[in-house]
């Protein structure tokens, strides 16, 4: 048997010299992989015999524009990965390897890569998914043993420097100023679903009242919505990493269950027809309770009406802002400090805030831990009492 490597992700590989020379003027390998011993020897002994036959197709002269649209269709299109997601890969993908279109997989080098990656500079993010992108296209270009080593694995990375916006809880400010808010039945059962639940805004659109369990305290997440368009997609969550039970704290549980009451709707909070919101019908929602809650502050609103491409739009300003920053986003991580000053462990607030989003609780859990460290009094207090 002849020398081989186990991989990192279990599979035993080698390669098989074949008579094709690459542009550089060496011999062209062809890599044989298997999950077992025998998967292996048996994909190697029909590489050979292939080669001995002078039938083996190795697929290098492939355009990388006929393979990347294949791989589209094969690892993206007909998954289950989410629309945005899908839509992310086909943007890069139809706008930003031209470079590489007309180039053979098997003629293309790791420069026209690089010349690629630096044409987006200025564009951190989407040079990050160039990278990610073709680095997968490679790769699965190798397991079709169509090339035998990775052009984009080694590029060089560009250190761009990236303005990270902070994530944040409610303000003492804007705690207050709920409590008082003028909100409707809904939106006040809305708000407080997000600050004593802390569910997605996908997630929360998505529940039902069959969602509610009030015999047994709980609010089950077991489906989402992600937004096409305009057109709300509803799905159930994928993988335990979504599905999970939230307890009704008390804070939220009476006006649930006077709200619950009160509706009709299978929809928990639905437009008006009674279905799921669009995206434009639940920022104009969001809008309302943010407009509330600033006013509730202290602040104030005005809406103005400009003018763009002949369409009069309208603009919702904040002459006095008491909100800034004001998000949805804003009560998850409010969620996330409850769940921590409860004296919540970390592996059972990761259950309730969901496993998807573990590293952001992870960091606030770690940013919330440091701001009340006072290990400098403690080791201080030591050092007065053993030396003191």
């Amino acid at each position: 048997m002849s020398n081989y490597k186990k991989r990192s992700d279990g599979r035993y590989y080698t390669t098989i010299p074949t008579n094709e020379l690459d542009a550089n003027g060496k011999k062209i390998r062809v890599p044989v992989y298997g999950y077992t011993i025998k998967e292996f020897e048996a994909n190697k002994d029909e590489v050979k015999a292939k080669l001995r036959l002078g039938v083996y197709t190795n697929d290098r002269h492939t355009l990388f524009s006929d393979y990347k649209n294949q791989w589209y269709t094969t690892y993206v299109q007909n998954t289950s990965l989410s629309h945005n997601r899908k839509t992310a890969y086909g943007n890069l993908i139809k706008n930003h390897t031209k470079k590489l279109d007309g180039l053979e997989l098997g003629m293309i080098k790791k420069s026209h890569v690089q010349e690629s990656y630096n044409d987006l500079n200025g564009h951190a993010a989407l040079q990050h998914e160039f990278k990610i992108t073709v680095n997968q296209i490679f790769k699965c270009a190798i397991d079709d043993n169509m090339i035998s080593k990775n052009p984009a694995a080694n590029i060089t990375i560009a250190k761009a420097k990236r303005d990270k916006v902070k994530n944040r809880a409610l303000t003492k400010v804007e705690r207050d100023a709920i409590k008082k808010a003028d909100f409707t039945l809904m939106e006040k059962c809305f708000v407080l679903m997000l600050q004593y639940a802390g569910p997605r805004r996908g997630e929360i659109l998505a529940l039902t009242k069959s969602d509610i369990d009030f015999e047994k305290g709980l609010i089950n997440i077991n489906k989402a919505i992600e937004f096409i368009g305009e057109r709300p997609n509803l799905k159930n969550t994928k993988t335990f990493k979504g599905e999970r039970k939230i307890d009704i704290l008390k804070p939220l549980k009476s006006t649930l269950r006077e709200y619950a009451m009160s509706t009709d709707t299978v929809i928990l909070f639905p437009n008006s027809d009674g279905t799921i919101m669009s995206k434009t019908q639940y920022r104009r929602f969001f809008e309302q309770v943010r407009i509330k809650v600033n006013t509730a502050a202290g602040g104030n609103h005005k809406i103005v009406k400009a003018t763009s491409c002949s369409k009069v739009k309208r603009k919702l300003i904040f002459p006095i802002d008491m909100c800034k920053d004001f998000s949805a986003k804003a009560f998850r991580h409010e969620y996330a400090t409850i769940l921590y000053y409860s004296g919540v462990d970390l592996l059972e607030a990761i259950r309730l805030f969901g496993h998807e989003d573990s590293r952001t609780l992870t960091d606030i859990y770690a940013e919330l831990r440091e701001e009340e460290s006072n290990s400098k009094d403690k080791l201080n207090e030591y050092l007065d009492k053993r030396y003191g």
